[in-house]
């Protein structure tokens, strides 16, 4: 059936029926509209592609959450891409894999696949994340990670040192090289922005620590780390002040680290 659509017309067929029924618009050729049984009302696009044998049939929305004018005009832009041989379902679908490429390739997804991939095995990896969501993530995590240059890392590890971090800089631009060489033969970089940086020509070389512990400050300390008040920190810090390794490496060490004589137990004593 052939009539031209209109409001008013489609408004009458909202009802139920006995049988689906198709109306063929007059206005423009392809598009028409179909009553379910329910009276549910629906727009399609529907031609044969160019240089195929194949029609081509697309839904494009109910009414009246889509009106007419809107359905019209879709229905224009479809048949004009049947007409020149495009499939529109493939296009779409070839729209949603590069949507879907570009996303999984942001910054932000790349920082997520390295976490789980790369960071989440190594001893320092809270510590590499906690630093990546701070100081890349804000600024990167939505570009794509191919666009991020040379200048881009350096105005990180630049705004860092100035705030007066320079420790927190230098780590940063350690865990970025690590994020970025991991990625180039995942995300075909050609290279990595970090290439060619280095943390003593940006921030400057690294300040050996100058400060040490008193004799009587050691003495505040193991005393202040005796007795049972002290029975949960106290053989920590005592260990950390023997050993004179950093806190976090001490905390996060296990037992296969350390090399213990095995003793083989107490001798009786003798008569």
């Amino acid at each position: 059936m052939k009539r031209t659509l209109s409001d008013r017309l489609l408004r009458s067929l909202a009802q139920p029926r006995a049988a689906p029924q198709e109306i063929w618009d007059q206005q423009l050729r392809g598009f028409g509209c179909r009553v379910s049984k329910q009276g549910t009302v629906s727009f399609f696009a529907m031609r044969r592609l160019r240089g195929s044998h194949k029609s081509v049939r697309i839904k494009l929305g109910n009414f009246p959450a889509m009106p007419l004018a809107e359905a019209r005009q879709r229905a224009r832009s479809l048949l004009i891409e049947m007409q020149d041989g495009v499939d529109p379902r493939a296009r779409k679908a070839e729209e949603a894999r590069i949507a879907a490429a570009a996303e999984a390739s942001t910054f932000g997804a790349v920082t997520e696949a390295f976490i789980i991939r790369h960071v989440v095995s190594k001893r320092t990896a809270r510590e590499i994340e906690r630093r990546i969501r701070r100081e890349l993530v804000p600024r990167w995590g939505k570009r794509p990670i191919t666009s991020i240059t040379r200048a881009d890392v350096i105005a990180v590890i630049d705004d860092i040192a100035d705030r007066g971090h320079p420790e927190a800089a230098r780590q940063t631009l350690v865990y970025a090289r690590r994020l970025f060489r991991w990625a180039v033969p995942r995300y075909d970089l050609q290279y990595a922005p970090t290439d060619h940086l280095a943390a003593k020509d940006l921030v400057g070389a690294k300040k050996p620590r100058q400060r040490v512990l008193s004799d009587s400050e050691l003495a505040l300390i193991w005393r202040a780390t005796e007795g049972w008040e002290a029975a949960y920190y106290g053989p920590f810090v005592r260990l950390l002040l023997f050993l004179g390794v950093r806190r976090s490496e001490l905390g996060r060490a296990v037992w296969g680290e350390f090399n213990l004589p095995v003793r083989s137990g107490r001798s009786r004593p003798t008569a």
